[in-house]
């Protein structure tokens, strides 16, 4: 018998085992967004309001009450789980999109890492292939797969990406949950596979907390566990005797999707489980097999990542600026994990406990490499804290407790077969069933309330004025990140629908009128490349950067100090002439215009935020006062802008 989820005998059946619950899935999701229209045109208005604020929550109580009742009388069939699966992923769309009924941006609004995924969904908005958010000629280095679809849908609408940002961010989504539950099913059967997927979901979601504005993060996350322990099943199949080679493109593919999702997550449990397949394949005397079957899934997973890879090798050949060291945040992941957990050790150490006990405990080929991938990312942590004590790089460990937390979550689930029992006690079972199902109900109701309960606590703007009076809003909600999505002005200053006319936005930054100055210089859809105090230039516009506005985000191909080091060189320039001869001809490239702020002293600023503070270069206004500038002043901001520049255009 295959290792795999289990295989109807004839295609009949095949099909019916895996389509209809899925077509039912998807059919429920589908439904739930339908309803979530209505429900933005009619509370848009009444956003910040209790009633459209606190709807999720009630909606996701009786849900959990309703699916209660229609499992603890009898076995959850495929049809029932693709059901429940789609009314969990309907629920999660559904709240994000009735939170952020009365906004365009998406959780976050405009500002920092949020922003940021603004920018890099525009650039695939302006673009079908690999392009960096900011720094033009650049592929992009970060996993582009979330923003080229949030991107493309927006360019299929005829919107910019900010316009469609909550929309997409709520679909999206729930999109994956549904996704997370397809996988899972590749693995287990569908009823433990819905169990998986609301394990992952809630802990996610609702403890965890973790940021709607992270997309990418999240789906990596969700998916890599199954997607992993899927080729190992294949794996172990293959060691076994079998021929999977459809099997293994397949996970391979299905891994290539989770690299373009986030890639950081994938690396680390395949590097354990890797150690483990050759070693196993020597030891089975199977080694040959194992190669082709690796080989067929290189070969699916690379033809999926290709458009994302290939653009890299070149820039990464010719990297003569490596990244410097981010020591910084692997003190957050040890130290500091929000919600149910006090810190990331505690979750390391359970996993560490967790896959002793199933190695010593639970002898399948599923135990095995649940053991091995929560043993790889414990390791990993270990091998970069030694690092670091060394002086080097810390390999991003902190991203390990990602995936620990859905070891941890889901295991329960995994290991919790009745056949792995005694035999005595699975008779004791057997008798007590129904007793038993009440129980593992009424604690599945629990636990499910307490994460829908956390989950709509991280994810609802505060509301007026219950929770924020409307003078204290934009600073006393800074934190949440629904309230940034009704506080962030439109690029015109103007305010979004749903934030009242007693509650102000934050500052403005006037984004359209200094893009009309850049279009009346250089032609509409003209995209210069700047020196800019503000990003959102390119999130509303998809305006390139010389360089971006903050060190712990650029990639490592933006040569980020070397580019800072420049700017002070020019700010140092001796006159006008010299100053606009070294923006043309900068060892990066050239600086087309310059959008700074102005300073009460009459300076011209740029300002870049850093780990220890800012980084600040002021301009003295006589270094542009030569008429090859073309001057606009918009509110705090100057623009000027290199009239012989010849910008790329849209």
């Amino acid at each position: 018998m295959s290792h795999l989820a289990e295989s109807p005998t004839t295609v009949r059946d095949r099909v019916t085992a895996a389509g209809v619950p899925a077509a039912a899935a998807f059919g429920t999701w589908l439904l739930f967004v339908l309803i979530a229209i209505p429900v933005r045109h009619h509370f848009g208005a009444h956003a910040l309001s209790a009633r459209t604020q606190v709807l999720p929550l009630g909606l996701g109580v009786l849900l959990v009450l309703a699916a209660a009742a229609l499992v603890v009388r009898r076995p959850i069939s495929p049809l029932v789980a693709g059901i429940l699966l789609g009314a969990m992923a309907g629920w999660v769309s559904f709240s994000i999109l009735a939170i952020l009924a009365g906004t365009q941006f998406p959780a976050g609004g405009m500002y920092g890492d949020c922003g940021r995924t603004v920018a890099a969904a525009q650039r695939f908005r302006l673009s079908w292939g690999s392009g960096d958010q900011f720094i033009s000629g650049h592929p992009s280095w970060y996993p582009p797969l979330w923003f080229w679809l949030w991107g493309r849908s927006a360019a299929l609408v005829g919107k910019d990406a900010w316009q469609i940002g909550a929309v997409f961010q709520g679909t999206g989504l729930g999109l994956i949950v549904l996704a997370t539950g397809f996988a899972w099913r590749l693995v287990l059967k569908w009823p433990r596979a819905l169990a998986a997927t609301a394990a992952t979901t809630a802990i996610l979601f609702g403890p965890f907390h973790f940021d709607p504005c992270k997309g990418h993060e999240i789906s990596a996350t969700m998916l890599v566990v199954p997607a992993v322990l899927f080729a190992h099943l294949v794996v172990v199949d293959v060691l076994l005797g079998r021929q999977r080679r459809l099997a293994a493109a397949g996970a391979g593919v299905l891994l290539g999707i989770c690299l373009l999702l986030y890639q950081i997550v994938v690396i680390f449990p395949l590097v354990g489980l890797l150690v483990l397949w050759v070693v196993s394949a020597v030891r089975a005397k199977r080694l040959a097999s194992f190669g082709i079957h690796v080989a067929c899934a290189a070969a699916a997973g690379f033809v999926a990542v290709s458009w994302y890879v290939i653009p890299l090798i070149p820039v990464q050949l010719h990297n003569k600026y490596p990244r410097g060291h981010d020591l910084l945040m692997v003190y957050y992941g040890f130290s500091h994990l929000p919600g149910l957990f006090t810190g990331s050790i505690t979750i390391t150490l359970t996993a560490v406990v967790a896959a002793v006990l199933v190695a010593v405990f639970v002898r399948t080929p599923l135990g095995q490499g649940v053991a091995t991938v929560a043993v790889a990312c414990v390791l990993i942590q270990g091998i970069a804290l030694l690092n670091i004590v060394k002086g080097g790089e810390d390999f991003y460990s902190y991203r390990t407790y990602y995936i620990l937390i859905v070891l941890a979550a889901t295991s329960i689930v995994l290991f919790t077969d009745p056949l792995l029992l005694p035999a005595r006690a699975q008779a004791v079972l057997a008798v007590r069933r129904f007793a038993i199902r009440r129980a593992v109900v009424a604690l599945g109701v629990g636990l499910m309330l307490f994460a829908v309960d956390q989950a709509w606590a991280g994810w609802h703007a505060p509301i007026t004025p219950l929770e924020a009076l409307a003078k204290d809003y934009p600073k006393t909600a800074a934190s949440s990140q629904a309230a940034r999505a009704y506080i962030t002005p439109l690029p015109n200053c103007g305010k979004v629908r749903g934030l009242p006319a007693s509650i102000h936005t934050a500052p403005c930054f006037p984004a359209a009128r200094i893009q009309d100055c850049i279009n009346k210089t250089y032609g509409k859809g003209a995209l210069p490349i700047l020196v800019a105090y503000d990003e959102r230039l390119a999130g509303f516009y998809g305006d390139y950067y010389y360089l971006g506005n903050d060190g712990g985000a650029g990639g490592p191909y933006d040569a980020l100090a070397q580019h800072t080091a420049y700017l002070t060189k020019l700010s140092q320039a001796t006159d006008a002439a010299d100053l606009l001869a070294m923006s043309r001809h900068t060892p990066f490239g050239p600086i087309e215009g310059y959008v700074l702020s102005v300073q009460r002293n009459g300076d011209y600023r740029w300002v870049a935020q850093i780990y220890h503070g800012k980084n600040v270069v002021n301009f003295a206004p006589g270094l542009f006062d030569d008429p090859a500038w073309a001057v606009c002043r918009s509110g705090p901001a100057i623009v000027l802008l290199d009239r012989s520049a010849r910008p790329a255009h849209a």
